[in-house]
């Protein structure tokens, strides 16, 4: 499955073409790469060959694009992977779809890249906002945002006293991951309860992280949004108490909940 449109730049028009991979993602299985190029209404020429991801977690498939909402390219995924898809343990629905992202364009180390950040109407869903974010449990839908963390390792954990999906950056490896070993049901799949990876793309000197967190996803845009995850799992209860394992001066710029 493949789709392209086009995203304006400093006065500059790029062609970006989607390409929905099965198997093959960057975790394995499913996967959406992209390439940034020129379209001449017949045959799309990329800029370079590099290979590019839109979102580097096991759960982003087949995402869609929509052309009626003015300058806005707004993003929406399969939020599942064809490995398991039609093993997940669920009983009156199966598998979900992504939050609406908006893409840009990005330059990064000499690159550009295709940066994903939900879309800002989002805002709306709303009900909220708390800097308490150490021990609160919290019910539904929402959304942590955190600035200035120091390049170094650390774990953003999300857990319900029992099971616990963890985001976090490995400096040496300069890489990001989400690990669901520990997340609730895994075992329907044998590759579902891993650690998945996601290399860091931003060349700055401090991490900021989006995390949208709903009672069966976790969704990711780190660095605004030049590096993007999303997994789901299946715990027992919704994921609402967040522990950061942060060194130096990491912000919490909002916490957000969302109506139920």
């Amino acid at each position: 499955m493949s789709e392209s449109f086009f995203v304006e730049r400093s006065d500059t028009t790029y062609w970006v073409l989607l390409v929905s991979n099965n198997p093959g993602g960057p975790n394995g299985g499913s996967g959406t790469q992209y390439f940034i190029g020129d379209w001449d209404g017949h045959r799309f020429t990329p800029a370079d060959t590099l290979t590019r991801w839109i979102d580097y977690g096991p759960d982003d498939y087949a995402g869609i694009t929509y052309n009626n909402l003015g300058n806005q390219r707004v993003f929406l995924g399969w939020m599942s992977n064809w490995d398991y898809a039609n093993m997940v343990p669920t009983q009156t629905w199966r598998n979900a779809m992504t939050i609406p992202r908006e893409l840009s364009l990005r330059r990064s180390g000499g690159r550009l890249y295709l940066a994903s950040r939900p879309w800002g109407l989002l805002s709306r869903l709303a009900a909220e906002k708390t800097s308490n974010h150490q021990t609160d449990d919290r019910v539904g839908l929402y959304r942590l945002d955190v600035s200035d963390i120091p390049l170094q390792s650390f774990t953003e954990i999300f857990s319900n006293g029992k099971q616990e999906v963890v985001f976090g950056y490995d400096q040496e490896a300069n890489r990001y991951y989400i690990d669901r070993s520990r997340s609730g049901e895994k075992d329907f799949h044998p590759g579902f309860g891993a650690r998945y990876y996601a290399p860091r793309i931003s060349t700055g000197e401090t991490i900021s992280l989006t995390i949208v967190i709903d009672a069966s996803s976790i969704e990711v845009f780190a660095d605004d949004g030049l590096t993007v995850m999303t997994a789901v799992f299946f715990a027992e209860s919704t994921l609402g108490r967040i522990n950061t394992n942060a060194g130096g001066t990491a912000h919490v710029t909002d916490l957000i909940s969302a109506l139920p």
